[in-house]
């Protein structure tokens, strides 16, 4: 939930809410992030942010954060406001990815938050065999993933961890 007070074009977000501005600017990345027909993903900048949400959201940052998306239409299913070239969105601060520093995004420049982990391939050093990314079948042996990092702090898992 937010409440908009449109006269100064300010924001304030309740709870474990996040208010983002959508970005349309383009972004260069080595993640692979899968997205489904009903589930994608969207950049923005954090305008407000509930107490709930403040430990580990900051506003100005930019975050990568995942949407429903209408199976129908194939249209975000998120809560907006405002007019399209000036709209913003109201995402629960977890359905937020990761935030992004640079329009690279790569393990350096992409900082998990939430509930979310990165994981990472890692070819076996005794591994001879040469693999073509599209056509390849991963084998077990050759291939392993490990966390690469971690969003909340997790008792089952650490980074390095083998997954």
């Amino acid at each position: 939930m937010f409440l908009a007070n449109m006269s100064l074009n300010s924001y304030t977000a309740f709870g474990d809410r996040v208010i983002l501005e959508p970005l349309v600017e383009q972004f260069e990345t080595s993640i692979i992030i899968p997205e489904t027909r009903s589930v994608s993903y969207m950049i923005g900048r954090a305008l407000a942010v509930g107490k709930k949400a403040a430990e580990a959201i900051k506003i100005g940052d930019i975050y990568m954060f995942q949407v429903a998306m209408d199976p129908r239409t194939g249209a975000p299913m998120v809560p907006s406001h405002g007019a399209a070239d000036s709209q913003v969105l109201a995402q629960h601060w977890r359905d937020l990815i990761a935030v992004v520093s640079r329009t690279v995004i790569n393990t350096e420049t992409f900082n998990v938050v939430g509930h979310w982990i990165l994981i990472e391939p890692e070819i076996r050093a005794n591994s001879s065999l040469i693999q073509v990314p599209e056509t390849a079948q991963q084998d077990p042996a050759t291939v392993k993933f490990k966390i690469a990092q971690i969003g909340m702090p997790s008792e089952d898992l650490q980074v390095g961890d083998e997954v």
